[in-house]
């Protein structure tokens, strides 16, 4: 009896490591199996180089990645230490921005109808339209929240470890990498901005952005801007000639999406804008335009752009519009 429990425990005792040691070998081929096409990766290799890629192809035996540059990176399994995804914090962002948005909305929604009711002849004519005014506050300000939340935490990443081999020490698991992706960035610009279809003279504009990077082609950015422009007020239509009007600064806040027309060392690009204007009065405008960056070093990107500012809310008028051409730099990881 004690002999034939021996030998079951001794035969359990087999199967379990013949599994498991399936389960080492098939492992890493199984997750490659089931990794997307453009899934951003991180393969550690055993001579201790690191490339970062987006997945291209698995052929049951090598992975091939999509490096930054636009090349290519041939990492076969043998070689293999461990293999990291790239995550991001877009969800998590999302969900901070929506309840700090809907809340500010909220907020400003109430202060407006308690602003409405107080200036109303009567109380109850205002009473009506605060419940609809505070609904629609909270659903705008947790949307438009949950866009600049999701936004700004994709440009975060979030690297999760899918699989490394047996009896590799964790300290060779992370190591210098050699080719590296890009998922988000922080820029400045400085330029010049006028105001076309007035007489003026140029002045100084200048911005910051948040990047984000959506896919190899596609990058979207926070932005805020200011446009100095040295505008001339027309005297008269008849008289003709124009008067000094000074400074006119402009602010501009909003989101841009940024399409390159090619992958590499220098990419030219298209780019457009939306967002809120300050300038002689408020409006929501948008911007047209195009540029050229170049990556200077892995973490390091110059940029040449021009782009066109108009006023949404009066497309069939001759509104005054904004021509910005700026230079930059940008860091990112």
């Amino acid at each position: 009896m004690r002999r034939g429990i021996a030998a079951l425990l001794v035969v359990s005792a087999l199967c379990v490591a013949t599994c498991a040691a399936e389960g080492a070998a098939t492992g890493i081929a199984g997750i490659c199996a089931s990794l997307p096409d453009g899934a951003a990766v991180r393969v550690v290799l055993r001579d201790g180089a690191a490339t970062e890629g987006r997945v291209a192809g698995w052929d049951g035996a090598v992975l091939r990645l999509m490096t930054e540059d636009g090349g290519t990176a041939a990492c076969a399994e043998v070689d293999m230490i461990s293999l990291w995804k790239r995550e991001s914090h877009a969800k998590g962002g999302a969900m901070v921005g929506a309840v700090t948005g809907g809340i500010a909305g909220c907020l400003g929604a109430a202060a407006f109808a308690a602003l409405a009711t107080a200036l109303a002849e009567s109380g109850d004519d205002g009473d009506d339209v605060v419940v609809p005014l505070l609904a629609t506050g909270t659903v705008a300000g947790a949307g438009l929240g949950a866009l600049l939340g999701g936004a700004a935490g994709s440009a975060l990443p979030d690297w999760k470890l899918l699989w490394t081999r047996p009896g590799i020490p964790a300290a060779a698991r992370s190591v210098a990498v050699r080719r590296r992706l890009r998922s988000g960035g922080l820029e400045v610009l400085f330029g010049s901005a006028s105001a076309r279809r007035w007489p003026q003279d140029d002045g100084l504009a200048f911005a910051g952005r948040w990047r984000a990077k959506l896919s190899p082609r596609l990058w979207t950015a926070l932005e805020v801007a200011r446009h100095d422009v040295n505008a001339y007020e027309p005297v008269s239509m008849d008289l003709g000639g124009s008067t000094p009007g000074g400074d006119v600064a402009c602010w501009q806040a909003g989101m841009l999406l940024q399409a390159n027309l090619a992958l590499g060392e220098v990419r030219p690009y298209v780019v457009g804008g939306l967002g809120g204007y300050w300038w002689r009065e408020n409006f929501l405008g948008g911007s047209w335009g195009g540029g050229l960056e170049a990556a200077i070093d892995p973490r390091t990107v110059a940029r040449l752009e021009y782009r066109r500012h108009g006023n949404l809310q009066r497309l069939a008028e001759a509104d005054p519009t904004l021509e910005s051409v700026m230079v930059g730099m940008a860091m990112t990881w």
